[in-house]
């Protein structure tokens, strides 16, 4: 067989309902993110069925994918789109996130041109040191956006625990609310959507706030990972991808650094497959010493005499984390089969 990622979108549906029972206790919608996953039309379904009120997608592709498959939710793009892109963000999105007049300006053009009324949310840096700009030149933003025709201002945003990882805190909190101050005076009207930030907000009662509205979701609910603290959240699960991968060698290898021995095997996929994430073994006591492009090395145990039991052919079975479910979900050599291993 191929690496196999096996994907159960049932544990998906289930941990997008736990998210979403819980933020909705606190008054926020959620947002399910499906970068991670090339906008997958199931999963983005899996999270629509536990309870989230809209999906969210980096790229304008993947929401053409989306709604191309039927999905006729509410479609969000979370990265601001690029001059050149502005037609088609206009066309497959209903909401983007935006930093930038002249983009904006662009996008009022766009959808002018389109007959369309195109959903616009300002970001604000609440320091995440990624997208985002001052409470003070948000305002600013606003103002002029508020003027241009095709445009709706809906609110503004901000992110944590992506580029600099850190967390929700007083900090980030205040400098979104400064923003949402300024904004409604600039609007003389209350904002529709105060899109608070990302599975970081989750199970962090102290890092909410009247203010926020929406969050926009997806490691939380793909792998029931925390982003801030990269630990698993306790109530969610952690087994909704499953990668397969057999062994094509296996026998003893001799370390010439220190002249011992280990028994290892290899499996057919590599930096290519993975990108720079990394994965957990789920049933074998195994230990990742490495990879190639093409080739992941592993330590099986056992003696000089035994590999442990394994044997050319045997499967192993690992977990992702993030940054490995974007390259597996990406990489064309990884089959995807919708279940679980067992099925």
């Amino acid at each position: 067989m191929e690496p196999t990622l096996f994907i159960d979108l049932d544990t998906i549906a289930g941990n997008a309902r736990t998210a979403a029972q819980w933020f909705r206790a606190h008054k926020v919608e959620v947002y399910g993110v499906t970068k991670a996953c090339l906008g997958a039309p199931q999963v983005a379904m899996a999270m629509l069925d536990g309870g989230c009120r809209g999906i969210a997608d980096s790229r304008w592709q993947n929401l053409r994918r989306l709604r191309q498959a039927g999905i006729t939710a509410r479609l969000m793009l979370i990265r601001s789109p690029g001059l050149s892109q502005v037609d088609a963000a206009v066309r497959w999105a209903d909401v983007s996130l935006n930093t930038e007049l002249n983009v904006v300006e662009a996008l009022s053009r766009a959808a002018v041109a389109q007959g369309k009324v195109h959903g616009v949310i300002l970001m604000v840096e609440a320091g995440d040191l990624r997208e985002g700009k001052d409470p003070a030149a948000v305002a600013s933003l606003a103002k002029a956006c508020s003027r241009l025709p095709g445009i709706r201002i809906l609110g503004v945003g901000s992110n944590v625990g992506c580029y600099a990882a850190s967390g929700p805190s007083p900090e980030t909190l205040a400098a979104l609310e400064r923003a949402v101050a300024a904004v409604r005076s600039i609007l003389r009207s209350p904002l529709e959507v105060v899109s608070g930030g990302n599975s970081g907000l989750l199970f962090r009662s102290s890092s909410t706030s009247p203010t926020i509205t929406q969050a926009r979701v997806g490691e939380a609910i793909l792998l029931g990972a925390d982003p801030v603290e990269n630990e698993p959240l306790e109530r969610l699960s952690q087994n909704a991808f499953t990668l397969v991968a057999e062994v094509i060698e296996v026998g003893p290898k001799l370390l010439l650094a220190d002249g011992s021995q280990v028994n290892q095997a290899l499996l057919p996929l590599g930096t290519q497959d993975l990108g720079a994430g990394s994965l957990t073994s789920c049933n074998r006591d195994l230990r990742i010493l490495g990879m190639t492009s093409d080739h992941l090395v592993v330590d099986v145990g056992g003696t000089e005499s035994s590999q442990n039991g394994v044997a050319v052919g045997d499967r192993f079975q690992f977990w992702p984390n993030y940054q490995a479910l974007v390259s597996l979900m990406t990489s064309p050599f990884i089959d995807k089969v919708y279940g679980s291993p067992s099925d």
